[in-house]
């Protein structure tokens, strides 16, 4: 279980902190390492629980040789040794590390959203494309690792946990027509809407 938060700014102002304060609030999904990349208007955390490659070449945000595609990542790809091979035969390598992550990476760079189609597991990510200056999420079939946005204050936010968009100045506004539905009929619906109204989910 790690920790994924990240900020976007179009008028480019200092997001360091805010990022870092929601990746504080996360600590405990990522007890092993933590890190945050910055492009401009973008700023990406993580925070780190080590599960396949133990060494610090696994740290996140991740970035591609050339820099364009940086990633943070929750999660596990469980066929990424069938991806990886898949890659490094059609020249997509080679390989720094023993991750799921660099295939996810790897993947995106490669076969662009399309990659989802190939993905087994439970995972959700985002990844910055410095070039087209543009920020890719995804999240499992199923849903089981979270993945939560806002639009407050002309800022895109988003993290693994609400109390990190919370912490970050987004509105806790309860969703009435959300709670309505679920304590009349126990039905809580599978879409975008969470019981908070600033507050979406992939």
């Amino acid at each position: 279980m790690c920790g994924i938060a990240g900020i976007i700014d179009s008028e480019k102002k200092p997001l360091n902190d805010n990022v870092e304060a929601m990746m504080a609030m996360q600590c405990h999904r990522g007890p092993d390492d933590e890190g945050v990349f910055s492009d401009d208007e973008v700023v990406l955390g993580h925070v780190r629980l080590a599960v396949l490659d133990l060494s610090p070449s696994g740290a996140q945000p991740m970035s591609t040789p050339d820099g364009r595609y940086t990633i943070v990542h929750n999660g596990e790809v469980y066929n990424y040794l069938e991806l990886r091979q898949e890659l490094e035969d059609i020249g997509a390598g080679p390989f720094r590390t023993q991750t799921d992550v660099e295939v996810i990476l790897r993947a995106f760079a490669t076969w662009g959203p399309a990659c989802l189609d190939r993905f087994i597991g439970m995972f959700s990510f985002a990844i910055w494309d410095r070039v087209n200056r543009s920020l890719f999420c995804a999240r499992d079939r199923f849903g089981i690792k979270p993945f939560y946005y806002a639009e407050h204050q002309g800022r895109v936010l988003f993290s693994s946990e609400l109390k990190a968009l919370f912490g970050a100045g987004v509105p806790r506004r309860p969703n009435q027509a959300i709670i309505y539905e679920y304590l009349t009929w126990g039905y809580y619906e599978h879409s975008d809407q969470t019981f908070f109204a600033a507050v979406k989910q992939l």
